[in-house]
């Protein structure tokens, strides 16, 4: 059993990594519940987004963006049922997310917030997204381990190394479904079955390099 078929389906339309590709697979397989997400930092909303492919599908969404990039996600968001938010996410996405109409259990969650993007999800509460699409630092192996260093001057030593999110991610009961590039796919338990997840040998949907 494995989810390697996933890599297969990697196509950007406005994404880096193939994501919009795996996204769109993950949910053809495991359905739809309710066409919500959730991106930060969502930059203008449409370069390197991860979820603009789905609002343009129809998804509603929330987009968060602290930059003045903002002004022109705003801009972009205009004719989409988006709520853009300029707001610093650190660990406060569920207060954040509290002020909209997203539901607690929305489809995807798409974190990309460099350094920060560990702690973020993992003192998030009250929201379970189906699907999380969580940036990890393609500079570290499967076998190390690295959680942010907040005061790292070199970028390549930013970020997060895979072992440590699947292990986040393992406590919030998810389980990697596949890594492209720098983003890797986490689901619900629920789904492994439907995806054919191998819940043990996860490396094994990393490797190094694993573009």
């Amino acid at each position: 059993m494995s989810s390697l078929w996933l890599k297969s389906h990697k196509k950007d339309i406005n994404s880096q990594c193939g994501d919009d590709g795996v996204i769109q697979a993950i949910f053809d397989k495991i359905g739809v519940a309710n066409r919500w997400c959730c991106e930060f930092g969502a930059y203008d909303g449409k370069t390197l987004s991860n979820t603009r492919a789905l609002i343009d599908q129809g998804w509603k969404g929330v987009m968060i963006e602290p930059s003045d990039d903002f002004h022109t996600l705003v801009k972009n968001m205009k004719d989409y049922p988006v709520t853009c938010m300029q707001e610093y996410v650190g660990t406060n996405l569920d207060e954040l997310l509290s002020r909209t109409l997203i539901p607690a259990d929305f489809d995807l969650l798409s974190i990309d917030t460099d350094n920060e993007s560990y702690y973020t999800w993992e003192t998030l509460k009250n929201y379970k997204p189906r699907v999380v699409d969580f940036e990890v630092n393609a500079f570290y192996s499967a076998d190390e381990w690295h959680t942010p260093d907040m005061s790292a001057l070199d970028w390549t030593r930013e970020g997060t190394s895979i072992a440590p999110a699947v292990e986040l991610a393992k406590s919030k009961g998810y389980e990697l479904a596949i890594c492209c590039g720098w983003n890797a796919f986490f689901v619900l338990r629920e789904y492994v079955d439907v995806l054919g997840i191998d819940t043990v040998n996860w490396k094994s949907l990393f490797g190094y390099p694993h573009w």
